[in-house]
């Protein structure tokens, strides 16, 4: 089946977060919350300061002098620029802990979604089409539930995948998770043209019967993903090698209150899946994976696992 390239495609809106805008303020306001620290405000300093003394303009500057120019060559060499801003000024990485704003400050550390954000919202200061979107698939194919997360830049025409992961800021991962344009979320297949442009999607299966231009990530779904972080890093939590009744239930906390923000975000609820598992109840775990697994299917990937019963995944 033939499909169309994306500058035959409408062009949807992404989720607005700029940097030191007052959604994105808000996600460094929870994470101080959550941490019971005053003063939010430090992150930016802290990452001004960080910028002046690598030699580079302040975030604000930086947004003020890269105003879009709506061409594919600004458009990489933005999102390459800021993919150095993050390098320089966060210069250590931690799954256990690079999700909250508030250990950029305190320990200089990152994960790969908190780092995305932050690219996106810096590019959407400076005017640019940006968002997140999920990782299925990475650039061999190897697949994950939803264990990654990058920044796309985008023009009329192309989407391009910025990962603060890697030694290079354009990536090639061969499977995303975004949203559908007018609601819900789509497994989809970039297919890549030059310089690593992403040209069209297709469905996971590598086919599509309506071709259109998927959009990144809305901001309920962003939000939720905070706390499904929060979830899976509760210590004695889910994944926590010595887990514990109380660090446990943290993580129930956590991923009940990302399903809140977002019921629709599969990977919460496969978790919650395990973690009630983890606590001696079955019943409900098994009725949170029958929801899980009708999710996947609508979205159009499913993992292994959440095709096993409940029990199971102990």
């Amino acid at each position: 089946m033939m499909l169309l390239p994306l500058s035959l495609l409408p062009s949807p809106t992404a989720a607005s977060f700029p940097y030191h805008g007052s959604t994105f303020n808000a996600f460094v306001q929870d994470s101080y919350g959550v941490a019971g620290r005053k003063d939010p405000d430090e992150f930016f300093r802290t990452l001004d300061e960080r910028a002046v003394k690598a030699g580079l303009p302040t975030w604000e500057d930086w947004a003020k002098g890269h105003r879009s120019k709506g061409t594919p060559e600004d458009a990489r060499e933005a999102g390459e620029q800021v993919w150095k801003r993050i390098k320089k000024t966060i210069t250590k990485f931690s799954l256990d802990r690079g999700f909250e704003f508030t250990n950029v400050v305190a320990t200089n550390e990152r994960q790969c979604y908190l780092q995305s954000i932050i690219v996106a919202g810096e590019l959407q200061k400076a005017g640019y089409d940006a968002g997140i979107a999920m990782v299925w698939a990475n650039r061999h194919g190897q697949t994950s539930n939803n264990g990654h997360a990058v920044a796309l830049v985008r023009t009329k025409k192309k989407d391009l995948v910025i990962d603060c992961s890697e030694p290079y800021p354009v990536e090639v991962h061969q499977g995303l998770f975004m949203r559908r344009p007018g609601g819900g979320y789509q497994f989809v297949r970039p297919v890549y043209g030059t310089d690593g442009w992403i040209e069209r999607y297709t469905d996971a299966n590598g086919s599509s019967d309506k071709p259109i231009r998927f959009e990144p990530l809305d901001l309920a779904f962003l939000k939720s993903q905070f706390d499904y972080y929060r979830g899976e890093r509760a210590i004695g939590g889910v994944i926590a090698k010595d887990k514990t009744k109380e660090g446990l239930a943290a993580s129930e906390r956590f991923y009940r209150k990302s399903l809140a923000e977002c019921p629709a975000n599969p990977l919460t609820r496969a978790m919650l899946v395990r973690t009630l598992v983890l606590e001696g109840r079955d019943a409900e775990a098994e009725a949170q994976r029958k929801e899980a697994l009708e999710q996947y299917a609508a979205y159009g990937w499913t993992p292994d696992e959440v095709r096993r019963p409940a029990i199971a995944w102990r």
